[in-house]
């Protein structure tokens, strides 16, 4: 198990997004219970949160999330980007805002590219999602976070 699956597991919740759905969902996948698929085809009615910095430990942004939400696929998903390409690996995880178990929805998506997203997961408008992002900074040799954050 990877190191932002074990923090996923352990804070509850997790989820993001960013901008331009034109980049390939790479190495995405689904944590359980029927995840949508790839946001590209969520084409209608966005709803964008804000960019939430990757921080790295010496106090630099080098990258962003934000979690996206679609009328047309009735899901959230999350995208995230680095700063001019700071970071060498990212990865992001969208989660239900619900405890651990085995009936939480949630997928994680992780590359080495300096732009992905991960699969959107089923939700309401309304339902309580929450996503996070690491991202290798090649300055310090370290991972910087952006924390957990969630929508309600």
């Amino acid at each position: 198990m990877n190191r932002l699956m074990k923090y996923a597991a352990s804070v509850l919740t997790v989820g993001v997004l960013t901008t331009a759905l034109a980049a390939p969902a790479a190495n995405a996948s689904d944590g359980r219970n029927g995840i949508g698929g790839s946001p590209v085809n969520c084409t209608r009615n966005w709803i964008v949160g804000p960019a939430v910095p990757a921080k790295a430990s010496d106090g630099r942004v080098i990258g962003y999330s934000q979690m996206w939400w679609s009328n047309s696929c009735q899901g959230n998903w999350t995208r995230a980007w680095t700063v001019s390409g700071q970071a060498t690996t990212m990865e992001s995880t969208i989660a239900q805002g619900i405890p651990p178990g085995p009936n939480r929805r949630f997928a994680i998506a992780n590359d080495y590219a300096n732009v992905h997203f991960t699969l959107w997961v089923p939700a309401s408008p309304t339902e309580k999602m929450c996503g996070s992002t690491q991202m290798w900074d090649t300055h310090t040799l370290n991972w910087a976070f952006t924390g957990v954050y969630c929508r309600t």
